[in-house]
């Protein structure tokens, strides 16, 4: 069976061998006066350099020189240089296995050192998860195993044990965080969560029907995606649940809620399961909420372009027309001037050119089209108020609108846009699974800061 590992090769490494770079065993292997002096009691010079190696190596590592172990050249070297012994001595030390292993002891008792006990796991274990409940990565976790044992004066065992410890307070932050991101939960909150992957919608699951929603900008998908809200919010899961638990631990959850289909979730443990499904609840409503409010944008914003289209239409066919009263019109200014040049009647000059029922009917058109419903588009975007309507009614019933600012504007001229929809008589919804949508609850709305 695969041996299960919490750190790379290149992390089990950097923590748990001597470095072989000149520059980081030098920034690790400084040794003290206190280091230096009972080095140089030993005899010979390859025992005062053996010893301070190892004692160098009990400071960094949390553990002696192991048997038959060579450390790299960079660290020999190090502290080779700070005792002023020759490294190359080194080697006769490494041959004395008995002389090892009395110094490991001499410098075990020195440094109040002890090895650990299996009544010592349970605060390594827990040390683990207090990191873990931040973090899916090894090596912090790891580290903060090292330090614990570290600061309570313990060597430091095999790297394997440590990253069996490591993996057990993993397991432990992901139970606890499966554990409160569910607490408070009520039967009935429960029941609608298994639901999701037991009743169906659409010869699918619930679960996942909810989860591959249409993106089209059509109004189907628009009712879709309410429809989808609905269910969602009829479970009961605050959007501000996710806060009871670390971010990083919740976003790890949310992924999984991501990826993981039906089938895979009613595998789970129950609390892994419903831990799960919150978090989907919670990012399907946040993305369906987004999703709704862009697709509104893009039917309104594409009646708009419609709408454009139609005016610059409408221009161009008047366009022979205008030409027609342009002109006429200049010959009426000519004639005019010239009047009043003169001192001629300027009535006669009127009828004598356009006369003054062609005048009247000339005004009346340059009337209709310089008017401002008619410059800006504005005329053609009301005449489009039958297919706009039901995605206003829609967007209006689904959501409560919310702003950080006082008397906000856009708050207002929603609701003069919601007030004639509300009088109306609403029309059921063309969709079998859209239910009663209430008004969005206030915190979702001011998490995500959507208008």
């Amino acid at each position: 069976m695969r041996r299960r590992v919490i750190l790379s090769s290149i992390e089990r490494a950097a923590l748990f061998d001597p470095p072989d770079s000149h520059h980081e065993a030098q920034r690790r292997y400084v040794l003290v006066p206190e280091d230096v002096a009972p080095a140089k009691e030993r005899r010979r010079s390859h025992n005062r350099l053996g010893f301070a190696v190892q004692l160098a190596l009990v400071r960094d590592l949390g553990r002696p020189l192991q048997i038959g172990e060579v450390p790299p050249a960079a660290v020999v070297d190090t502290v080779a240089e700070q005792i002023a012994i020759d490294p190359v001595v080194f080697e006769l030390y490494a041959k004395r296995e008995e002389t090892r292993r009395e110094h490991a002891r001499e410098i075990i008792a020195a440094l109040s050192l002890r090895p650990v006990q299996v009544t010592d796991y349970r605060g390594l274990i827990a040390a683990a998860t207090r990191t873990a409940a931040g973090t899916e990565q090894g090596e912090p976790i790891v580290r903060a195993i090292i330090d614990t044992l570290k600061s309570n004066y313990m060597l430091l065992p095999g790297a394997d044990r440590i990253e069996r410890l490591a993996l057990a307070g993993r397991a432990a932050a992901r139970r606890q965080a499966h554990h409160d991101l569910i607490r408070g939960l009520d039967a009935a909150n429960c029941a609608a969560l298994d639901n999701l992957l037991t009743e169906t919608a659409d010869h699918r699951t619930i679960f996942g029907w909810i989860a591959d929603t249409p993106e089209g900008v059509r109004l189907k998908n628009l009712k879709g995606m309410v429809a989808r809200l609905s269910i969602l919010r009829q479970i009961g899961i605050a959007d501000d649940r996710r806060k009871t638990i670390h971010a990083n631990r919740y976003g790890v959850i949310a992924r999984e809620a991501k990826i993981l289909h039906a089938r895979e979730l009613g595998r789970l443990s129950i609390e892994r399961r419903h831990a799960t499904l919150v978090a989907f609840v919670i990012e399907r409503q946040a993305a369906l909420t987004d999703l709704a409010i862009e697709t509104f944008g893009k039917l309104v914003g594409g009646a708009r372009r419609k709408a454009e289209t139609t005016r610059k239409d409408r221009l161009l066919q008047q366009a022979p027309a205008l030409a027609t009263v342009a002109e006429a019109h200049r010959q009426l200014g000519l004639a005019l001037l010239e009047a009043h040049k003169t001192g001629a009647d300027l009535a006669a000059a009127v009828a004598a050119t356009l006369g003054w029922s062609g005048l009247e009917a000339s005004v009346a058109l340059a009337a209709d089209v310089v008017h401002p419903a008619q410059a800006d588009g504005l005329k053609e975007l009301a005449d489009r108020q039958r297919s706009l309507r039901p995605v206003a009614r829609l967007v209006f019933d689904a959501f409560t609108f919310r702003s950080f600012r006082v008397r906000d504007p856009l708050l207002a001229a929603i609701d003069l846009l919601r007030a004639p929809l509300l009088r109306q008589t609403t029309t059921p919804v063309a969709s079998a699974a859209l239910l009663p949508v209430p008004p969005m609850a206030a915190a979702h709305q001011q998490e995500r800061g959507r208008f």
